[in-house]
């Protein structure tokens, strides 16, 4: 028996085991207190290095992800670069080229042209049905309308052949406005100079066709020049 006194007045007799008992169970209290403090800051340290940890490959692994982005953004810008700069090489070609047969149509259209209206203008002098001669010279009256179906011929056949070495270039509404013009022509050509073909005479039958052939060149075919002449302002882009 262990007596404790309080204070001075009073005295309590405790037996010793049961001072023993709560001397021990204090002491497993305060040692579960001690454990479950350090058992919570442990954990607490797995838990916060756990978390660092996670956090560190998170990032790691984010950084990687921004990485990969960035090179793959920059192959592609790269690749997308060399395709453009390929299409852009292929696009230079092709205006190169194109620039090469707009030229070409020009001094195509500019040939044609000029061998045209020196052809037409020939057929218009060879037509006339009025011409200011001296009746008293038969045979120089017949050199000089020979000389005259001679340079029409030379002109028509220069500019037939040159169109038909170029008609490629020329599209198809060009090529029919030509090539019903060139009917008319030949046609007219062909009819002015049956007589001289036929050795025919002059008569009332043979100045009806060539005053036939006459109207025709100098009513039908300027407006068939005309209207070839837009295509052709059409085709250079000069339209207005």
């Amino acid at each position: 028996m262990i007596k404790i006194s309080i204070c001075s007045n009073h005295i309590f007799d405790i037996p010793l085991i049961m001072l023993s008992e709560t001397i021990i169970t204090m002491t497993a209290l305060q040692l579960f207190s001690i454990i479950t403090f350090f058992g919570g800051v442990i954990v607490s340290a797995f838990v916060f290095i756990g978390k660092k940890y996670v956090d560190f490959f998170k990032d790691k692994e984010l950084e990687k992800f921004k990485n990969r982005i960035f090179y793959e953004n920059e192959n592609s810008k790269r690749q997308f670069e060399k395709e453009l700069e390929g299409y852009r090489s292929q696009l230079s070609i092709l205006e190169g080229r194109q620039t090469r047969i707009n030229d070409k149509i020009s001094l195509v259209i500019e040939e044609l042209y000029s061998k045209l209206i020196e052809y037409n203008s020939s057929m218009i002098d060879l037509t006339q049905t009025l011409r200011l001669v001296d009746s008293s010279d038969r045979n120089n009256l017949r050199q000089e309308e020979l000389e005259r179906i001679k340079n029409s011929t030379d002109l028509g056949n220069d500019y037939m052949i040159y169109y038909h070495k170029n008609k490629l270039y020329f599209n198809k509404e060009t090529r029919i406005l030509i090539e019903n013009l060139n009917e008319e022509l030949k046609n007219a050509f062909w009819d002015y100079t049956f007589k001289e073909r036929f050795a025919i005479n002059d008569s009332a039958y043979t100045n009806d066709i060539l005053k036939k052939v006459s109207e025709i060149i100098r009513n039908k075919v300027p407006i068939l020049v005309e209207n070839l002449e837009k295509s052709f302002r059409r085709n250079l882009g000069l339209e207005e």
